[in-house]
């Protein structure tokens, strides 16, 4: 199957998602989260997250597997990647992880 693109160039087969914490996270899992796992799909909105106390934060970057969810998998909601089951985490793949801070922090 050729990957489906907008005309903007974005992919919508898969997409680069952002999780912003205090360590690193390879594999999010939905009871540690809470019912839901949110990603960032701006690396902004992450960094503002994993900075939350003012101090260096970590910014997990991950490759989520559109083309393999459901209906019920995944909600997109004000610059975020809303994953509702254990087949939308299973659909991430660990690209890595960078320390950051907040500008002005």
């Amino acid at each position: 199957m050729p990957e489906a693109y907008t005309e903007e160039g974005i992919n919508l087969q898969k997409m680069t998602v952002f999780y912003g914490t205090d360590h690193v996270v390879m594999k999010p899992t939905l009871g540690l989260c809470g019912e839901a796992v949110y990603m960032a799909t701006d690396e902004g909105a992450a960094v503002k997250h994993a900075c939350q106390k003012n101090a260096a934060g970590i910014i997990n970057t991950y490759q989520l597997d559109i083309d393999s969810l459901g209906d019920d998998d995944l909600t997109m909601e004000d610059g975020f990647a809303i994953l509702h089951t254990v087949n939308a985490v299973d659909s991430l793949t660990f690209i890595g992880a960078s320390l950051t801070h907040r500008q002005g922090a």
